[in-house]
């Protein structure tokens, strides 16, 4: 009778620890982080006033370490932050035809800083944060995912060749590890 009270007291006990132990989130901001004004310097971001809507920087990505990368297309760049807002480097790019457009329309970045890039011109390229080329890769890239061990997987796909597929895998290093022709579960499933 002894050992039965004394379960119910331990069960007891770890269900009212289980009960008072629970996690409050709220939402916390606005609050800024990066701030600056429009033109060509440093702490500026590009614009273009235009018809029927303005261009000026909309995309941006963080990383694991909470460093901040906005594109500012209007100005052909990728400015590179620390989670407090310090500007650490602005990258540009390397071998990019088709610059009169925004440069770049897409990025990703990973945990060691390097950010993967394309502007629609048949090329993925990984730079390092301080803004050197590490590799290009020939494919037009819709989108760029990348994933926790560093490796990447972009939509996009090979011109004038439809029977390729339209999702390529490739490690840090740039070697393509796989090619899906569906979306691979790796980037969830619909």
């Amino acid at each position: 009778m002894e050992l039965i009270n004394k379960t119910k007291i331990a069960c007891c006990f770890v269900f009212l620890l289980l009960l008072t132990y629970n996690v409050n989130a709220d939402y916390i901001g606005p609050f800024t982080v990066v701030e600056g004004g429009w033109g060509k310097g440093d702490m500026e971001f590009g614009i273009e006033h235009q018809d029927t809507a303005d261009t000026f920087p909309k995309i941006f990505t963080i990383n694991r370490s909470r460093n901040i990368f906005i594109i500012d297309g209007h100005n052909k760049r990728v400015k590179f932050f620390d989670h407090n807002g310090s500007l650490i480097n602005v990258i540009k790019p390397i071998n990019a035809k088709r610059t009169k457009y925004l440069w770049p329309s897409v990025v990703g970045c990973d945990s060691e800083n390097s950010i993967y890039t394309s502007n629609y011109d048949n090329k993925l390229q990984k730079y390092k944060s301080d803004g050197t080329l590490i590799w290009e890769k020939g494919v037009f890239v819709g989108s760029i995912h990348v994933l926790f061990d560093n490796s990447v997987i972009v939509y996009g796909h090979r011109e004038n060749r439809k029977d390729l597929d339209k999702f390529l895998h490739f490690s840090p290093s740039g070697k393509l590890l796989k090619g899906y022709g569906e979306k691979p579960l790796e980037l969830g499933q619909i």
